[in-house]
């Protein structure tokens, strides 16, 4: 069990990794500047460095897999640096598997973990404090972001107990943030039918969460959705006909080539690959 707080408990600091500068990360008191959030508002000079030294910090690393390639080794060898230097302080790093290294957590000795599927009161508990996060971020008073999410939290579970496919779909963490993207910005409503709620779900992994994200165009690209939905099509109908659910990414990237050499187009194949993931 963790307690958490500034007289006497752990001392959580959540930091987003795309945010970071490879040029100037920080270490000791310079985590407050990069820092989410108002736990440390106000804290005086060497505060945090003396609450890293006495074991204190909890570091959270959110999103390694949303950090451009070429600053990528630069933030894992951050993370190792802060590990060797405070070793009893406690860090969690979240990353989507296409960002993760796990021979480089492993060696300092962290704890692997998945997120397991969502039941239904995890579920709603998520929908509801998704759309709590984006109404007041949009501007949205507290009073009727509650509301607001209350009401989207409950018509989302409605929809996937109505609906199994949108049930699957909603189990899964990462599926149920697209189901939340899809909700709240195209219309408020799911579609009925397995292959109109797939299509939207597709395109909001492809292009619409991230853009609404924020992620810079580095990551973005500039290969359009369309062309996106084509690379992807051919892609799923290999593996289909293969049948299997994993597959190499050199076989991707050669996936990529042959579709692009039928319709021309951006031939970085490594940069498409990487947008897409």
């Amino acid at each position: 069990n963790i307690s958490f707080g500034v007289d006497n408990g752990v001392i959580p600091v959540f930091v987003k990794a795309r945010e970071l500068d490879p040029a100037n990360l920080p270490g000791g008191d310079d985590l407050l500047g990069v820092a989410e959030g108002k736990v440390l508002a106000g804290a005086r000079p060497g505060f945090l460095k003396r609450q890293l030294e006495t074991d204190r910090v909890l570091l959270l690393v959110d999103g390694l897999d949303e950090v451009v390639a070429e600053k990528h080794d630069k933030i894992v060898q951050w993370i190792s640096d802060l590990v060797e230097l405070y070793p009893r302080c406690r860090f969690v790093v979240s990353s989507r598997p296409a960002g993760y290294q796990a021979d480089v957590f492993q060696k300092l000795r962290f704890n692997e973990a998945t997120l397991c599927d969502f039941n239904t009161s995890q579920i709603r508990e998520y929908v509801r404090r998704w759309t709590k996060a984006v109404e007041i971020a949009e501007g949205m008073s507290p009073e009727d972001a509650n509301r607001e999410s209350s009401r989207y939290a409950e018509a989302l579970v409605q929809r996937a107990e109505r609906n199994p496919y949108v049930r699957r779909i909603a189990t899964n963490p990462l599926m149920l943030s697209t189901l939340c993207l899809v909700q709240r910005y195209e219309g408020g409503d799911l579609p009925n039918r397995r292959v109109a709620l797939y299509q939207r779900c597709v395109e909001g992994l492809l292009f619409h969460w991230d853009n609404k994200r924020g992620l810079p165009s580095a990551i973005l690209g500039s290969v359009s959705l369309d062309r996106k939905m084509m690379l992807m099509r051919c892609l799923a109908l290999e593996m289909q006909v293969q049948g299997v659910a994993e597959i190499k990414e050199s076989v991707v990237e050669q996936s990529f080539r042959d579709s692009l050499e039928e319709v021309g187009g951006e031939t970085n194949i490594k940069l498409i690959l990487q947008n897409i993931r």
